[in-house]
């Protein structure tokens, strides 16, 4: 989608509305779990303020988090209990004096919901996942409870001042298993042909809508399935006309994806800004309702863009206020160049699996209000601050602490900042994650902070700067030892000549056809991953060997082992060796076995890459403790983590001062 390059946003900025309801521009925040309500799935203090944060830079809607219309489904906020009207009380008490509009999507998660020995309802026994457990056909009196579970629900919504409800019938949820024949095998009224697959939303949406007043909107949320089989776009049309036709709705959602194809519910940065708009289009021009789409649209230049052509009435940018939620207010002061960027890792959902929603780029989302209350304090007086390293974590280092008015200095050995990202942004659909970096030290540059670049840090040299303080965020460096944690004691064994080189070396080095090359994955994150796939683009072939259980577990959550296999696979030059070690590399060949034991086979290298967890660079840290000069380790230098937490690590050590 071509960017449009103008400041001015005039249909972003244009008043909506839904029903009757008056929305003050066209920017939505798209319902996205959180997990910050807790095992009681209420509103509590953690979620507020984390709206409240999110809202406040001006999106003109905000459609909060799943809430389970059933106790029957596990999962989100529980509209079911009418404890949860106090919470909506709460909330709207700190958003209603910002303006904006407050949507619940109502929900039930059928077959995806989670219980240790409950088995799941659903239209038909079909398992939709294979971790999943194989759901109980829902029988007439089921599908009637759950029917009035989501009128009571959409009622308790309005008894808690939010201004409308969006029932969500997408994303392979309960509604959408009774609409799709993948998951509907029914030979009721309930199933057969797209008319008996509707009867369940349409009993749904007329509940709803006798249990509000008119006045209260209520919309719903589609998508195709996007798997051969599932769910269309064609059918999602004539759903959605059906739907306008009743009379009973005031809005459409149109996203893509159900679990039959989870990646495309979030697509990485692998996928095109606006990458759901195709199918989203035509779903959004099947009625005259308001109509709202997303799918990585980042700034307000691109959701003017889509407004401009047609596409829909209300833009979603839920993950671009995620890593900035003032988004749209620097975008309005001419500052676009500002705007913390979204770079497309999902780690926002991943997060969520270690108990609360999370960000790579933005350390305080999630922690909103244990941040506003160090944020609070100011320090007791200006510090010059040293930073060595300018790699991601440096970076946030030195860009907080000059925030908070301290005198930062920040060294780098190399001629360029970025550190371990130079390299990750080369890989083939990984530029975007260069973004961070370049706002980084465009920050950096408008705070003051004095960047000197080409320049080892030493004892004399950190010495002579007279720093009330030094942060070391020095990072890491590739261990070249040839162990490997399935291996743990025997080192590959190298002959002939025959070494291993690092990720550092594929990725940051120039193009470099040659035979035949292993890839040892360590780790399980994506750094194998992009090494392995840049090595592809050179022509040759790769074996990707890993000790591990599958192919880049670390990096699952985030739906990217997946699409990265069905980029490579098609080139019929790439195999995958799960639990193995690499026992030998000799000129020509490297000697694989399985874990389980047995004989050891041969895999033909030329080039051997060996991916697994850097050595930490902290040896500044003893020398200055023993100069006086008060020093703190942070980041890769303390030990080798992730990208999100060395940007947290920066954050967090600058705050503290």
């Amino acid at each position: 989608m071509e960017e449009i390059t103008t400041e001015a946003y005039d249909r972003v900025l244009s008043p909506g509305r839904i029903g009757t309801l008056d929305v003050p521009n066209r920017i939505v925040r798209t319902a996205h779990a959180t997990v910050l309500g807790g095992s009681r799935g209420l509103l509590n203090d953690d979620l507020v303020e984390y709206h409240h944060n999110q809202i406040k830079g001006g999106a003109g809607l905000s459609i909060l988090e799943i809430a389970t219309v059933h106790r029957s489904s596990g999962g989100g906020l529980r509209a079911y209990d009418d404890r949860i009207v106090p919470g909506y009380e709460a909330l709207m008490e700190r958003i209603e004096p910002l303006g904006a509009r407050v949507f619940q999507q109502l929900w039930h998660g059928g077959a995806q919901s989670l219980h240790p020995t409950r088995p799941p309802w659903s239209a038909s026994a079909v398992q939709p996942t294979p971790t999943q457990m194989t759901p109980v056909p829902m029988s007439h009196a089921q599908i009637e409870e759950i029917v009035g579970a989501f009128a009571a629900a959409a009622a308790r919504v309005r008894a808690g001042g939010l201004h409308g409800v969006e029932l969500h019938f997408a994303h392979g949820y309960l509604v959408q298993q009774f609409l799709s024949p993948l998951s509907n095998r029914r030979e009721d009224e309930y199933g057969g042909d797209l008319d008996g697959r509707m009867r369940f939303a349409l009993e749904i949406v007329d509940a709803v809508r006798s249990a509000v007043p008119a006045s209260f909107p209520v919309g719903v949320r589609l998508s195709p399935e996007a798997v051969p089989g599932g769910l269309t776009t064609a059918e999602n049309v004539t759903i959605a006309r059906v739907l306008a036709a009743t009379g009973k709705i005031d809005f459409i959602d149109a996203s893509l994806g159900s679990y039959f194809h989870v990646e495309k519910l979030i697509g990485g940065m692998y996928e095109p800004t606006g990458y759901q708009l195709p199918s989203s289009e035509r779903i959004a021009a099947a009625t005259d309702l308001p109509t709202i789409v997303t799918g990585r649209i980042t700034s307000m230049a691109e959701a003017e863009r889509v407004l401009a052509d047609g596409a829909a009435d209300f833009v979603g940018m839920t993950r671009a206020h995620i890593a900035d939620p003032e988004v749209l207010a620097k975008s309005l002061a001419g500052k676009p160049e500002e705007v913390r960027p979204c770079i497309a890792c999902d780690m926002c959902r991943a997060t969520m699996e270690t108990g609360r929603i999370g960000c790579t780029v933005n350390a305080r989302v999630g922690r909103e209000v244990a941040t506003a209350a160090a944020a609070a304090v100011p320090p007791a007086a200006s510090r010059r601050v040293v930073v060595v390293g300018g790699g991601p974590c440096g970076l946030e280092a030195a860009r907080v602490a000059a925030g908070r008015g301290h005198e930062v200095i920040l060294i780098e050995r190399e001629e360029a900042l970025g550190g371990q990202l130079r390299f990750a942004g080369r890989a083939p659909h990984r530029e975007r994650i260069g973004a961070i970096v370049r706002w980084l030290e465009r920050e950096a540059d408008r705070l003051g902070v004095d960047v000197r670049l080409g320049r080892p840090a030493d004892l004399p040299s950190l010495a002579a700067l007279d720093p009330d303080l030094v942060l070391l965020a020095s990072g890491s460096v590739p261990r070249l030892d040839g162990l490997q944690w399935a291996a743990a004691g025997r080192p590959i064994r190298l002959t002939g000549g025959a070494e291993l080189i690092s990720s550092w070396q594929v990725l940051g080095g120039p193009e470099d056809p040659q035979g035949p090359a292993l890839v040892i994955d360590d780790r399980g994150h994506y750094e194998a991953v992009a090494t392995c796939e840049r090595l592809l683009a050179w022509g040759g072939k790769v074996n990707f060997v890993t000790g591990l259980n599958s192919f880049a577990p670390l990096v699952e959550a985030t739906f990217e082992p997946g699409p990265a296999l069905r980029r490579m696979r098609p080139t019929g030059r790439l195999d995958v060796h799960t639990r193995c070690a690499v026992t030998a590399i000799r000129p020509g060949s490297a000697v694989l076995q399985h874990l389980e034991g047995g004989p050891e086979f041969e895999v033909p290298c030329e080039r051997a890459v060996l991916v697994s967890r850097n050595r930490s660079v902290a040896d500044l840290q003893a020398p200055l403790l023993e100069a006086g000069i008060t020093a703190r380790t942070i980041g890769d230098a303390l030990s080798q983590r992730d990208l999100k937490t060395a940007i947290q690590d920066g954050h967090d050590a600058a705050m503290a001062i």
